[in-house]
């Protein structure tokens, strides 16, 4: 046998067993009833159907190849009465399943499907489509009495704002069997106990996954912020600074001050040193907030000019403020003389300071120079010695409204002016 007659019976050998495999795939699509052309990308249209299926799934492959589209009127005037349509289908021609007059339920299963015109015209008994949100679907299904129906999961809010700290349902429906939630940001939203959890400031995005497909939603999360914005603290006491942050996540804030010199922190602790105003930083889950302490000295300013003064018969005892030092307290404020015979001095008076009802401080002054000129006031300042106080009182905390000063007892002395030059001094008892 000569070379050339190999050859030749070589190639005839291989044209029929070519000839042969595509008799078969022509078969075997023509026996499930599809007709189909091969693409430039090499996977298939349908072109027609032929077969007489009421309940049909179109198959996504055929002989293996992938089924990605459905020509023109490829299935006109079928008689499918519930029609599935699978992932793999992108483009769908005009009049595709037009005049399928038994036509009653459409299930796609397919996402950015390119329609043609009048995909379903005529289709009257059509009631039900059920298509993945984010199809284009529902844009070929105008008639009001259409009932549309999402296939897997589908979102009821495509976005939400919530609090830090806050909670708030998951706005996905029809997530069933196995089900993951996955956030792009876990220190901003996460999922704890079946809601959606604010935990710091931010937006994240919460993906929903089933074996049906998945949705997204977007979660902006806002007032993480600390409490008290702005706090007075007294120099030697402490004051709680706090982040609201998710509970149980208390021991993953980090805490430090500006100036350590003005104030410490220790677990949002802040501590007063001296008199001055400090930044406290909180850093949690990479950002970080901001308060400002204000470093005061223990002394509060009383309500009232007169309140608790002591009524003299030339004059009366008011007290403005108290301020706890080191060494005791200092009472300040004014001897307001009367219009006629002058005080000059008060002799043997006791000062009490009370706190909250109770004394913390007591002082007898044998002498308390007033003298004052016509109507105006003299400027008192009577200091506590430590050895006569109790040191451990914050008049700050307490307050204005549970600070006083009392004055009792004492002799007083008065000026008589009976010529310009010459005053004569006269003791006389309280009344």
């Amino acid at each position: 046998m000569s070379i050339k007659r190999i050859i030749k019976d070589a190639i005839c050998v291989m044209l029929l067993i070519g000839a042969i495999m595509l008799n078969s795939a022509c078969a075997s699509a023509s026996e499930q009833g599809f007709t189909t052309k091969v693409n430039d990308d090499g996977t298939l249209t349908i072109t027609e159907y032929s077969g007489d299926l009421s309940d049909l799934v179109i198959p996504d492959t055929i002989n293996g190849t992938k089924v990605s589209a459905i020509a023109d009127k490829a299935f006109l005037g079928s008689n499918i009465k519930t029609l599935t349509i699978p992932e793999s289908i992108t483009s769908i021609g005009g009049q595709a399943f037009a005049y399928s007059v038994n036509l009653e339920n459409v299930s796609v299963l397919a996402m950015n499907i390119s329609y043609g015109s009048e995909v379903f015209r005529g289709d009257d008994k059509l009631s039900k489509v059920s298509f993945k949100q984010g199809s284009t679907t529902e844009a070929y299904f105008k008639d009001s009495t259409v009932t549309k129906a999402f296939i897997g999961p589908y979102l009821t809010s495509d976005s939400l704002s919530i609090k830090v700290n806050e909670t708030a349902a998951i706005p996905v429906e029809q997530a069933t069997g196995d089900v993951t939630y996955t956030s792009s940001d876990e220190s901003v939203a996460k999922i704890d106990g079946g809601k959606v959890l604010g935990v710091s400031d931010g937006a994240a995005d919460i993906t929903v996954t089933t074996a049906e497909g998945a949705v997204t939603f977007k979660v902006t999360v806002t007032g993480l912020k600390m409490t008290p914005e702005f706090g007075k603290v007294t120099v030697g006491y402490a004051k709680l600074f706090k982040l609201s942050v998710p509970d149980g996540d208390e021991d993953k804030v980090v805490w430090s001050s500006s100036d350590e010199s003005v104030a410490t922190v220790s677990d949002g602790l802040v501590t007063g040193v001296k008199v001055g105003n400090v930044n406290i930083f909180a850093e949690y889950a990479g950002k970080q907030y901001t308060a400002v302490a204000s470093i005061v000295e223990n002394s509060v300013t009383l309500p009232s000019y007169n309140t608790n003064a002591k009524k003299y018969k030339r004059g009366t005892m008011g007290y403005s403020t108290v301020t706890k030092t080191a060494t005791g307290y200092k009472v300040t404020g004014h001897f307001i003389n009367g219009t006629k015979n002058k005080v000059a001095s008060i002799k043997n008076i006791t000062f009490k300071i009370m706190v909250n009802g109770k004394v913390v401080a007591s002082k007898k002054v044998k002498t308390l120079k007033v003298n004052a000129k016509g109507k105006s006031t003299k400027a008192i300042s009577i200091t506590f010695a430590k050895s006569n106080t109790k040191s451990e009182v914050d008049l700050t905390a307490a307050g204005a409204s549970k600070v006083s000063v009392t004055s009792t007892g004492g002799k007083f002395y008065y000026t008589k002016t009976k010529t310009i030059t010459k005053t004569v001094t006269k003791e006389v008892k309280k009344k």
